[in-house]
C-alpha cells in the first residue's frame, strides 16, 4: 500500500514527517482541554493567564 502525496513522489507506507507532526498536534491539543477543564474546575487556585494559554494551545492543534 502507498501513500499518494500531491507535492512529492509517493512513498511506502511507514511513519511520514506529516503523520508525527499530526499526532503531535492532536496530543497536545487533548492535553490542554483536560488541563483547561481541570483549571475550570479549580477555578480559584487557577489565573486567568494559565487558562488563556491553554485554550490557545487547543486552537493551535484545532488548526
Amino acid at each position: 500500500m502507498n501513500i499518494t502525496e500531491v507535492l512529492v513522489q509517493p512513498q511506502a507506507m511507514a511513519w511520514l514527517p506529516w503523520a508525527v507532526q499530526y499526532f503531535f498536534y492532536i496530543c497536545s491539543a487533548y492535553a490542554a482541554a483536560i488541563l483547561f477543564l481541570i483549571a475550570l474546575l479549580f477555578e480559584q487556585h487557577t489565573s486567568h493567564r494559565l487558562r488563556a494559554v491553554l485554550v490557545l494551545t487547543m486552537a493551535i492543534g484545532a488548526i
